[in-house]
């Protein structure tokens, strides 16, 4: 006994195709990509300044030493500059 039950409700509409805008900006679909939690919550604020990258070994700020010449006893000294 096969019986199919179909119905359907007043004022509902099928499923949607695509999510709806969230609002406020965030989750539009302007092509901004997708906003983190944390730039909800804090606010969209500029990313900090890239530091210009520098080979701490090659101009002497840390130093590598190993103990006995044990490479598994190695000590890493930090000039304090870097701190």
């Amino acid at each position: 006994m096969n019986v199919e039950f179909a119905y359907t409700l007043v004022g509902v509409r099928s499923i949607p195709t695509k999510p709806p805008d969230i609002v406020n900006g965030f989750g539009s679909s302007s092509g901004q990509g997708r906003v983190s939690f944390k730039d909800k919550v804090l606010g969209i604020q500029t990313p900090p300044l890239m530091r210009e990258r520098v080979n701490l070994i090659d101009n002497n700020f840390i130093r590598i030493e190993h103990d006995n010449g044990n490479c598994l006893l190695s000590k890493v000294y930090i000039d304090d500059s870097v701190f």
